[in-house]
């Protein structure tokens, strides 16, 4: 019950603070994003380089608020596309630093690195390009990516109270324990709902249309929770972090999202 209280209050703040962020204007919702990659970034190179120096962490969250701050600000129409050129001469930059400080781990060291900006900081950095701005007029249209936003939220949280009351037949138990069928079904039921209530209220994409997107957040949440389940258990860590009550870390509040995210992104640009 208290770790129920702590995780509903934490995500009370949580959904808050992301939403006004949004609703405000690209620019606070860039920036609160950036701060969330970068603590993503700690917690998972922290959890697969339990020996590393602080040094090799410090590369990989560089490279990642780089990458993070280049797509953002091509999203917003502050730069070109030419600038994220510069993502391939950061990747560059990675193994010329490794090969100079660690001859015999370059190679892992690198590739470790390289994960954790292909596994967070895309994600979150695709979520810039999920709402509408002309940075000329400077219309701002975030209805899409806050529809996106609720569904996953419900899913999280339905999916949650579901396994807990209901879960009897496990998911993928050799994975994540904790994952069961019921509590996905149950989810992905009320998610659905959800995303018939969401085209109602919000429109901009049609119902079929969002349906779509909550059964694309249903497979694809799925999977980016159980993967990174998959990487607590091999590096035998109960959570990735502790700043956030109820839920761990910041990875373990959007493992989902990092596998829903580059997915829908792809079917929005289909439909747009």
């Amino acid at each position: 019950m208290k770790n129920f209280i702590q995780r509903t209050i934490t995500g009370f703040v949580f959904t808050v603070l992301i939403i006004c962020s949004l609703l405000w204007s690209p620019y606070p919702f860039a920036i609160l994003f950036l701060v969330f990659t970068l603590f993503a970034l700690f917690e998972f190179y922290r959890m697969i380089l339990q020996n590393a120096s602080s040094h090799l962490i410090l590369t990989g969250l560089v490279a990642g608020a780089v990458l993070y701050m280049s797509f953002a600000l091509f999203a917003m129409g502050m730069i070109s596309i030419n600038w994220l050129l510069i993502n391939f001469i950061v990747i560059n930059l990675i193994f010329m630093l490794e090969l100079v400080r660690d001859r015999s781990s370059a190679v892992r060291n690198s590739v470790y690195i390289i994960l954790g900006i292909i596994y967070i900081a895309i994600p979150f950095a695709l979520l810039n390009f999920l709402y509408d701005f002309d940075p000329l007029s400077k219309d701002y249209n975030p209805i899409f990516l806050l529809g996106y936003f609720i569904l996953s939220w419900v899913y999280d949280t339905m999916a949650y109270v579901g396994g807990s009351l209901f879960g009897r037949t496990k998911l993928f138990p050799e994975v994540s324990p904790s994952k069961t069928w019921e509590g996905v079904i149950l989810g992905g039921i009320i998610t659905l709902g959800v995303a018939g209530a969401v085209a109602y209220f919000f429109g901009h994409i049609s119902l079929l249309h969002w349906l779509v997107v909550g059964v694309i957040i249903i497979v694809f949440g799925t999977f980016g929770d159980l993967a990174e389940s998959l990487f607590k258990r091999n590096f035998n860590m109960k959570d990735a972090g502790k700043v956030l009550p109820g839920h761990g870390g910041v990875l373990d509040r959007f493992d989902g999202l990092l596998f829903s995210a580059p997915a829908v992104l792809f079917y929005y640009y289909l439909i747009a």
